[in-house]
């Protein structure tokens, strides 16, 4: 009976460490992640780059979990500046595209961006892309690290200019990509879709996930 109770215990004790809350909102913990250095990911910019996370998954101020609308609470933004490149996270079909907004209105009806569907049919979106800083066409087929864009400060930057991105589920009856929202036809929309959590395997430091204020630098893969 005695050593059934430490077994326990044990047992108690290591769930509640993998369980432990990332963010400043409710929603993320790291029981959600895949290991980094399993991760099927790389980071948004070259190799040799290096860039701060201003806010990262589950943020107070943008990253929030929201019931039955655009859920991005495992959202990343990078602080990198207006003219930095910007890479593929992973290999996938380019699906959407948006270059024609300029940089600085803080208007998120104003948004340039990315969006790359992978062979899960999970969506990656990359955010605030510069004006004409698109480098893909529609359909083209991306390999991970390409080169895909330009980063920018086209639409609700906020605080500064940064790299928004995050995956999404996969299209289903509830969840619908289109460039047009039914009242805004400017509009980058993924409609009901659920941001999915990820980590990078070519970051370093190699944290699962990302944290909120840490510096990475993408190495080579």
């Amino acid at each position: 009976m005695k050593y059934t109770l430490i077994l326990f215990l044990v047992f108690v004790s290591t769930s509640q460490a993998n369980d432990e809350i990332i963010g400043q909102t409710l929603g993320c913990k790291v029981s959600d992640y895949t290991l980094a250095e399993n991760s099927e990911y790389v980071l948004p910019f070259p190799v040799g780059k290096e860039y701060s996370i201003h806010q990262g998954n589950c943020g107070a101020y943008t990253h929030k979990k929201v019931e039955g609308a655009l859920e991005g609470r495992y959202a990343y933004d990078f602080t990198t500046p207006v003219g930095e490149d910007i890479s593929a996270l992973r290999s996938g079909v380019v699906i959407m595209i948006e270059e024609s907004f300029p940089d600085g209105t803080n208007n998120a009806e104003h948004t340039n961006f990315i969006a790359i569907k992978h062979k899960d049919e999970s969506i990656a979106a990359y955010i605030h892309i510069t004006k004409n800083g698109v480098l893909v066409e529609f359909g083209d087929h991306v390999k991970q690290g390409d080169k895909i864009g330009i980063g920018g400060s086209s639409g609700f930057t906020g605080y500064a200019s940064h790299l928004h991105f995050a995956v999404y589920e996969k299209e289903h009856d509830t969840c619908q990509l289109s460039l047009y929202d039914s009242t805004d036809r400017t509009k980058f929309s993924v409609r009901g879709c659920k941001s999915i959590p990820i980590t990078f395997k070519n970051a370093r430091p190699l944290d699962t996930p990302l944290r909120d204020g840490k510096r990475y630098k993408a190495v080579q893969y």
